[in-house]
């Protein structure tokens, strides 16, 4: 079955002003029918083409019915612009 749960966390820092430039962090959970992700993401506008902050978080879910169906569900939160 593996790890019930296991977490990371990514950063990224400017080279000159060591401040937060990106951030991803994710949880995962894996129970016997059931498993399920957590994402969030920030990342500054001086390291996009577009020059806009992009935050965010998406949920993913997963629950095995039987051993050949399973039922998804995914979620995207656009947290900078309210969507």
């Amino acid at each position: 079955m593996g790890r019930v749960f296991d977490a990371t966390v990514q950063v990224r820092l400017d080279d000159d002003t060591l401040e937060l430039s990106r951030i991803d962090s994710r949880v995962d959970i894996n129970l016997d029918r059931v498993r399920a992700a957590i994402s969030y993401y920030r990342l500054n506008e001086d390291i996009l083409i577009s020059n806009t902050r992009q935050e965010g978080v998406i949920l993913q879910s997963q629950v095995r019915v039987t051993d050949n169906y399973f039922l998804l569900y995914n979620l995207m939160r656009d947290i900078e612009n309210n969507l």
